[in-house]
């Protein structure tokens, strides 16, 4: 009990706070690309850190700028090894299936994305999770405090030394 209480105070500290995106508009061609889009065509853009928070932006080619400035995604380096993800989203674009396509690419992008279960706020979160945990590009993995995908890319050593760092013991689940 007290490791699960250490673990849950160090994930409570951020350092600086995290982005919040604008109400906007978007038009039916820009919801079409949205609902279209694949994954891979999503663009990272790194926007730099500030303390142990990474703040990226996600584009999407071929849609209204004021989309693009308004798809935060911040990185929160946990333990040094664990990158948890926060999605900030304008309500206008929710509920298209974006949420779990920034999910993908962020997996992709940093090789492992992490979140613990007592952290999530939204809903809409744990239905991405269980998302990723059925998507065979990735593999995912979870126990009583998260869950973890990694990239297919990660080397197995490097994936076994976090898995182990959590006490992880391979649950794997896709």
């Amino acid at each position: 009990m007290k490791e699960y209480i250490r673990h849950r105070l160090r994930e409570s500290i951020i350092s600086n706070p995290l982005r919040l995106p604008k109400n906007i508009e978007i038009t039916e061609a820009d919801k079409n690309i949205i609902k279209n889009i694949s994954w891979e065509e999503l663009n990272v853009i790194d926007n730099g850190s500030s303390g142990n928070i990474f703040h990226f932006n996600i584009e999407i080619p071929n849609v209204n700028d004021e989309i693009n400035q308004n798809l935060m995604v911040d990185i929160q380096v946990i333990r040094n090894i664990l990158y948890q993800m926060h999605i900030n989203i304008p309500n206008t674009v929710q509920n298209m299936g974006l949420g779990y396509k920034i999910y993908l690419t962020m997996i992709n992008y940093l090789g492992q994305v992490y979140s613990g279960k007592g952290r999530r706020h939204n809903e809409y979160v744990n239905n991405i999770w269980s998302k990723l945990k059925n998507e065979p590009s990735i593999d995912c993995y979870s126990n009583e405090l998260g869950d973890i995908c990694f990239s297919k890319q990660v080397p197995d050593d490097e994936k076994n030394q976090i898995l182990n760092t959590l006490n992880f013991n391979s649950n794997k689940i896709s």
